[in-house]
């Protein structure tokens, strides 16, 4: 799917499983970004009851939201995902919406899970498990400028695996994330290595 002229939530994806995607060209020559579902040019999509599985791209394994506004995904399973560049589920350069999602055994250079760049992440009700940051930080969710809001969260075994630069297990923050406006409660962390 490829969100990219101003679509709000009224444009909705329900019910699906999407497998197996590889992703669009960003820019000629440059990476390849959104494996299953790619939102740009303000676009906040409605997003739910779907399994984001098996997908693959440089950037953004399951979705990339490289200038959508708020993209918002409940009720949806993101597993398997390989994102080279970041966030083997997610990758964004925006803000983006997870509720009651599953986010199991994606892969990422960096944000194993979700990797949220200039973003301001959401999670509420979500089971972050099992992902790998296998060259930098954040095996769960890394957040390099921005910030998070997570809420009734089980985050567990996730990992950053890289001996040298690999740093928050669960989440890593950035020295110069807007750290006074992030968020974290009631959510369960187990397990979880760096």
């Amino acid at each position: 799917f490829n969100f990219h002229s101003h679509e709000d939530t009224s444009s909705k994806v329900e019910g699906f499983t999407l497998q197996g995607g590889y992703g669009l060209m960003d820019s000629p020559g440059g990476l390849t970004v959104g494996g299953a579902v790619r939102c740009d040019t303000s676009s906040s999509p409605a997003i739910s009851e779907c399994v984001i599985y098996g997908n693959t791209a440089q950037a953004g394994g399951g979705v990339y939201s490289g200038k959508g506004y708020l993209p918002r995904f409940w009720n949806c399973i993101f597993r398997k995902n390989t994102g080279g560049f970041g966030g083997g589920a997610v990758v964004l350069r925006a803000n983006l919406s997870l509720e009651h999602c599953v986010l199991d055994s994606n892969v990422a250079d960096s944000g194993g899970a979700v990797g949220g760049y200039y973003a301001i992440v959401l999670v509420r009700g979500c089971s972050i498990q099992h992902n790998s940051a296998v060259k930098g930080s954040g095996g769960g969710i890394k957040i390099g400028i921005g910030n998070i809001w997570a809420d009734s969260c089980d985050i567990l075994y996730n990992s950053a695996l890289d001996f040298w630069r690999g740093s928050g297990g669960a989440i890593q923050l950035s020295e110069i994330s807007y750290l006074t406006n992030s968020y974290i409660s009631d959510c369960l962390f187990r397990g979880d290595s760096a």
